[in-house]
C-alpha cells in the first residue's frame, strides 16, 4: 500500500474528529434506525452542528 502523499495535518485532524463523532453519535443508534426507517432529528442537528453537512456548498 502506498502512504498518502496528498493529504495535510489538517485532512487527518479532520478525519479524526468526523470518525469519533460517527462512531459516539451515529454508531450507537444505527440498527435502531434501520429496523425504523429514518434516522432522528437531532442527528441531523448534530451533525450540522459540528460542521459535518453541506460541506460542499
Amino acid at each position: 500500500m502506498f502512504p498518502r502523499t496528498h493529504f495535510d495535518t489538517d485532512h487527518e485532524q479532520f478525519r479524526d474528529s468526523a470518525r469519533r463523532f460517527y462512531q459516539g453519535e451515529i454508531g450507537p443508534h444505527a440498527d435502531r434506525w434501520r429496523e425504523e426507517g429514518c434516522v432522528d432529528r437531532e442527528a441531523f442537528t448534530k451533525a450540522g452542528e459540528q460542521g459535518y453537512l453541506l460541506m460542499w456548498a
